[in-house]
């Protein structure tokens, strides 16, 4: 079981003169029950209940498709130890969570109903997946027009006992919503292919270093889309009382410089969790974006 509450405090969130000073209690309850029918299969349930207490503008996040987070089952065919299926909703992380994440800051979170199916040997993994994003609406909302389907191959290296680790990836955004174009024409569905690597060495200590790259193309409604992302870090680690860290970072993503040329440049960053990288707000992501940041961590106490 899980029980989170959070406060918030807002003001001028919309970036507007007036006078929209706001606070608020999330609270989200998530219930887990997991079954292990035999060695080869098991089904996994969570329900959650979301609730916002005191909020002047948005009162409840509250319907009955975000009651069922997650419920699906786990199948290793034959009792292998290479390959596995799990189908139903589900959430998908990967990588650092800039293209794909659970978003689980939010109160509701993010999940998809779809498959997937995972084949592990030695230092590789592979996914091999599609899903349908669940559709969080406020009580009363409309349903959305068209749906947001995901279909993707990620394949990650990561050898025992090494620091490294190297992801490969290639995404299908299937958006059903039918989008109006720059220039005069039929709005039509957008359908995005992203290919990226990763590439991350982190070492307890020392030098440590990111690399991320992803290329776009496809079309945004009628628009051609061209679109790419970098992201890159470096840092160094002591061997040191405290564990001090201290690193820096660059994210960068294309934006589109011209709105009447029928073209889509900015990045389409799919269904991220930019809470982690871009700023608590959530104001920004992965689009359309310079980012520079510099951090330094250390580690007090084993639980601080």
């Amino acid at each position: 079981m899980e029980l989170r509450w959070r406060g918030e405090f807002r003001d001028n969130a919309d970036f507007s003169s007036l006078d929209d000073f706001d606070f608020f209690l999330g609270q989200r309850v998530r219930l887990h029950l997991l079954i292990r029918a035999h060695s080869q299969l098991s089904f996994y349930v969570q329900g959650q209940d979301v609730w916002l207490f005191g909020a002047e503008r948005d009162k409840i996040i509250h319907n009955l498709a975000t009651n069922l987070h997650q419920a699906y089952f786990d199948w290793a065919p034959g009792g292998s130890q290479r390959w596995a299926l799990r189908a139903g909703r589900q959430e998908f992380v990967y990588g650092r969570q800039r293209l794909v994440g659970g978003f689980n800051w939010d109160n509701v979170g993010r999940s998809f109903d779809g498959a997937r199916l995972r084949y592990q040997q030695a230092a590789w993994t592979g996914d091999f997946f599609w899903g349908r994003l669940v559709e969080v609406r406020r009580r009363g909302a409309p349903h959305r027009p068209g749906n947001r389907d995901l279909y993707g191959v990620h394949l990650t290296r990561a050898p025992k006992d090494s620091a490294g680790r190297t992801e490969l990836y290639g995404f299908f955004l299937h958006d059903g919503l039918r989008t109006g174009g720059e220039l005069a024409g039929v709005p039509e569905a957008t359908d995005v292919v992203t290919l990226g690597f990763r590439r991350q060495y982190a070492p307890p200590t020392g030098f440590r270093y990111e690399i991320e790259n992803a290329w776009q193309f496809g079309d945004r409604g009628p628009d051609d889309h061209s679109a790419v992302a970098f992201v890159g870090s470096a840092g160094y680690g002591w061997d040191r009382r405290f564990r001090p860290v201290l690193n820096f970072e660059y994210a960068f993503a294309t934006g589109d410089n011209d709105a009447t040329d029928g073209n889509s440049d900015e990045f389409n960053n799919l269904f991220p969790t930019n809470h982690l990288h871009y700023g608590y707000a959530d104001l920004v992501g992965l689009r359309n974006l310079h980012d520079f940041r510099a951090t330094l961590s250390a580690r007090l106490h084993p639980r601080l």
